[in-house]
């Protein structure tokens, strides 16, 4: 799909929205109509009056004067086309701002290599059910309010005949008000939640009996009706916070009563009013403001740039809990070499003001303007502020991403510094070198003389020799004895020898017993456990490797070399088996541990007897605390204790903060008792929370088999 036809959709998207704004302004007038019209109807079936006319008129001025306020504050009423995508990332954020990134880029483009690589990431994306889901979904929601609204307002627009209420007749009733309230001795109190200031949230009337969730900072009014001496406010932190014992709020007087203020801290809390009924209880958990979770997109990694007149797109969002005060993207360059470095920092792009809870922040990097040469490097990051003026304003920024331009000199190299090999690893090549060259001797064997045969033969043969010895000062190495522990001579070593001298030269059997005595005189141990030599884990195979090569060496310098090719095999393979032992950590294999079944069946000592093990034993000392209230609080429900409702409300604000699953099945059992239900559930599963902590994890289920 192109840049333009996904343009065309982008458009055909914003022509849709815009369609159910002036469907949402239909429906609020037409509701208006309605209600003004049932307001009327009611007073001309009580009273007589207005008349239908006056009635209409005033229905049709009300839905108009009620369609241009809402036509007015319509957040669609002047959508763009990037409105319109960000709609769309918001119902497919796999589209990744690929959607809005496009649609920033007007007029769309063919030929535009970003374009074209926006589009292919959002062909690639399946973005459009869930839009379209979304926008049917709108569309749903829409068209039944509007057809509810006609319905109500054809029925409300039926001319009723009026019935005039005549004097004799019965009085309609009043409205009562709440029996708690109105008991007698029941102080009447008015709750009021007053968030922070720089919140900007309204006002919020609460109850007493009600758990709920509020600002750090905020301001719980209390204003009572009556005598300040028939109530007494308290206020009992969360024992977490240390503060166990409640405490009594300071009240001022009124002209009409008394009013006490509570302000919201770090700590979960229950107001207690308490008046000659009872006690009343509101809980109330802190909620803190956290800081701006700032998230840069792109670049996407730490970025190599060879080019210093490069433009780099940089773009990210930002978002707030409650509100962002400022936002920007700001950089650090640092240049120079060895002890002297210069550093500049600077803002790309910033905003200020009431930014709301989501931005996105976009600008193009241009390392040209910015004067970047090679060598230097440059730090980019989001950064954000919220607008808590209590105890911040709190600081969020984002993953640094760092854009560094190398020097010239910088450049990979394919340059390898050799290393030779390891003393094993040139035994294997040497002798695999050695067996190639008699194979093709033996296989050149028809076409030369029986003269050239032997001096290749024995030139090998003087090789193998040779590679003999080396092998020969790697078992002695490793024996801790004197490496040269064979001083072979043979015919053209370049020695001064006799013929005596070469037929006293060492032998297999020799360097065999040489190795014996170096090890402690401890052959036929090759197979022993424990501590032993060094000859089990890696000599024995040079050893054997040392035999085979001994049977070469006289095959070769005989004139013989095809019957040196199978010992010049077992040579290679010993070396291969020792190459292998020397890069494996042989443990060894354990032995079998015979056990005659019958004859230790039911002989054991122990008698199997164990001592009881409590729940509560088991757990940690804060949990072991919170779990034995929990049981002190059930007792008194068995027995029906008159304190048991006070005894949960404690245990529901301790849990607030430590265990808030615990929290909340402790609400439901409070909630089930208040109303008179069966919470009998609730306290078992709060008895099983309270017993077994890790049940609370999420995931816990898994392992243990379901929900407690």
């Amino acid at each position: 799909m192109t840049p333009a036809q996904l343009v065309a959709r982008l458009d055909r998207l914003l022509r849709a929205l815009r369609m159910l704004a002036v469907v949402d302004v239909l429906t609020w007038a037409v509701g208006a109509a309605a209600l003004v019209l049932a307001i009327g109807t009611i007073l001309r079936v009580s009273a007589g009056m207005p008349s239908i006319v006056a009635l209409r008129l005033s229905a049709l001025v009300a839905g108009a004067a009620v369609a241009a306020w809402r036509w007015h504050r319509s957040s669609t009423r002047g959508v763009q086309r990037l409105d319109a995508a960000l709609w769309a990332e918001q119902q497919a954020p796999e589209l990744r701002y690929a959607l809005v990134t496009l649609a920033e880029h007007a007029p769309a483009s063919d030929v535009d290599p970003l374009q074209q690589r926006l589009a292919a990431f959002t062909t690639g994306t399946a973005w459009e059910p869930a839009v379209q889901h979304a926008l049917q979904q709108r569309r749903l929601r829409g068209f039944s309010r509007l057809a509810a609204g006609v319905v109500a307002l054809a029925l409300t627009a039926f001319p009723w005949r009026a019935h005039p209420i005549a004097a004799g007749a019965a009085p309609a009733p009043t409205i009562m008000r709440d029996t708690v309230s109105a008991a007698p001795g029941r102080v009447v109190a008015e709750v009021v939640l007053l968030p922070p200031a720089y919140s900007a949230r309204p006002e919020r009337p609460l109850q007493f009996g009600q758990s709920i969730t509020a600002l750090v900072g905020s301001l719980i009014r209390i204003d009572g009706r009556g005598e300040q001496a028939d109530a007494t406010l308290l206020v009992q932190e969360s024992s977490d916070s240390g503060a166990r014992a409640p405490r009594t709020v300071t009240t001022a007087p009124r002209s009409d009563g008394w009013r006490g203020d509570i302000r919201v801290g770090g700590a979960p809390l229950a107001l207690r009013l308490r008046d000659a009924v009872g006690e009343r209880w509101l809980l109330v958990t802190p909620v803190i403001d956290s800081a701006p979770i700032a998230t840069l997109l792109l670049p996407a990694a730490d970025t190599l740039v060879f080019d210093t007149t490069a433009k780099l797109r940089v773009s990210g969002t930002i978002h707030d809990d409650i509100a962002l005060r400022d936002a920007r993207v700001e950089y650090i360059i640092s240049s120079g070499g060895g002890e002297q470095f210069t550093f500049k920092s600077g803002v790309l792009v910033s905003r200020r003001g009431a930014l709301g809870r989501d931005i996105t922040l976009a600008t193009t990097l241009d390392l040209g303007a910015l004067g970047l040469k090679p060598g230097d490097l440059m730090h980019v990051r989001l950064t954000a502020h919220d607008g808590n003026k209590l105890s911040g304003p709190s600081l969020g920024t984002s993953e640094t991403r760092t854009i560094r331009i190398p020097r010239p000199d910088e450049r990979d190299s394919v340059a390898v510094e050799q290393l030779p090999p390891t003393p094993v690893d040139k035994s294997v090549l040497s002798q695999r070198m050695l067996l190639l060259l008699t194979e093709r001797l033996v296989a050149r064997m028809p076409s030369i003389d029986r003269k050239t045969m032997l001096a290749e033969s024995q030139r090998i043969g003087n090789d193998q020799a040779r590679l003999r010895k080396q092998v020969s000062d790697i078992v002695f190495a490793r024996l801790g004895d004197d490496p040269s522990g064979e001083h072979a001579h043979y015919a053209g070593d370049g020695h001064e020898h006799t013929a005596s001298d070469l037929a006293t030269q060492s032998t297999p059997e020799s360097v065999l017993k040489a190795a014996d005595a170096a090890t402690g005189g401890m052959s036929g141990m090759l197979d022993s456990h424990g501590d032993e030599t060094p000859v089990v884990a890696v000599n024995r195979p040079l050893l054997e490797a040392y035999n085979a090569m001994w049977d070469a060496t006289r095959a070769l310098q005989g004139g013989v070399p095809r019957d040196a090719l199978d010992p010049m095999r077992r040579a290679l393979a010993a070396i291969q088996r020792a190459r292998s032992a020397e890069r494996v950590y042989l443990r060894g294999t354990p032995p079998a541990a015979v056990v005659d079944l019958e004859k230790i069946r039911l002989i054991g000592t122990d008698s199997a007897k164990f001592e009881a093990r409590r729940a509560l034993a088991a757990l940690a000392p804060t949990e072991r605390r919170l779990g034995e209230r929990v049981l002190r609080a059930l007792a008194q429900v068995a027995s029906r204790d008159a304190s048991a409702l006070d005894s949960l409300r404690l245990v529901r604000l301790d849990a607030l903060s430590s265990a808030p699953p615990l929290a909340a099945v402790v609400g439901e059992a409070i909630d089930a008792m208040e109303q008179g239900r069966d919470a009998t559930d609730a306290l078992l599963r709060a008895r099983r929370l309270a017993l077994a902590p890790w049940r609370r994890d999420p995931g816990a289920s898994l392992w243990l088999g379901g929900v407690p």
